[in-house]
């Protein structure tokens, strides 16, 4: 399985409108995915492990809404490495309550 495949596996489940890298308007709560750096290590002359580095950021007009701890959950099932820091932010220019996050897959 790719990491792209896994985030699908993860987050669509979620019943939550998943974009990647941006969203045209929303009305309700959603979420947007991009890779955020790729790493690899080598030996021998070739990788021998590459990480892919990806930031998640939900966006939701509820308060004290917990979808960030289950997209958290739900990316750690599937095998991404997850921060434990989950960075809240309110934009007030939409209204959204922005959750963002960040993870890592091998």
């Amino acid at each position: 399985m790719t990491y792209y495949e896994a985030v699908k596996a993860a987050l669509l489940p979620l019943n939550v409108p998943l974009y990647h890298n941006k969203a045209l308007k929303q009305d309700g709560a959603y979420i947007v995915w991009s890779e955020a750096t790729t790493s690899g290590q080598y030996g021998s002359d070739r990788i021998v492990r590459h990480t892919q580095r990806i930031a998640v950021d939900y966006y939701t007009k509820t308060e004290y809404d917990g979808t960030a701890r289950t997209i958290q959950a739900a990316l750690e099932v599937q095998g991404f490495a997850v921060d434990d820091q989950i960075v809240y932010d309110f934009e007030e220019s939409t209204g959204y309550m922005h959750y963002a996050l960040t993870a890592e897959w091998e």
